[in-house]
C-alpha cells in the first residue's frame, strides 16, 4: 500500500553539488487555516535525503526514511521549464 501524500521539511547542507538533508521531520496536527495552531504540530523523526543536482538540470533524490511505508529509494527528476533569459547556476 501506497503511504498517502505528506509535507516532509528539514534543511541541509551542501556537499560539492549533493544536498544533503540529514533530519528529515514529517509534520502532523495543527489544523488548517483559521483553526491552526503551532502548539498542535507534531514533528516526526522521517529519515534522510541526497539531492544530486546534474549540470543538465537533472536532480537524483536518494532516501532513507525511518518509517517502513516509506522506506528507501532514489527517483531521477529533469527540469521541465526554465525562465526566459535567465541562466540560473548550478551549485
Amino acid at each position: 500500500m501506497q503511504p498517502p501524500p505528506t509535507w516532509l521539511v528539514g534543511t541541509g547542507d551542501f556537499e560539492g553539488e549533493v544536498l544533503r538533508v540529514a533530519d528529515v521531520y514529517r509534520p502532523t496536527g495543527g489544523g488548517f487555516g483559521p483553526s491552526f495552531n503551532p502548539n498542535q504540530v507534531v514533528l516526526a523523526d522521517w529519515g534522510e535525503m541526497l539531492l544530486t543536482f546534474r549540470s543538465d538540470g537533472g536532480l537524483s533524490l536518494r532516501w532513507t526514511s525511518t518509517l517502513p511505508e516509506y522506506g528507501s529509494g532514489t527517483r531521477t527528476l529533469q527540469r521541465l521549464t526554465r525562465p526566459p533569459a535567465v541562466a540560473l547556476p548550478m551549485p
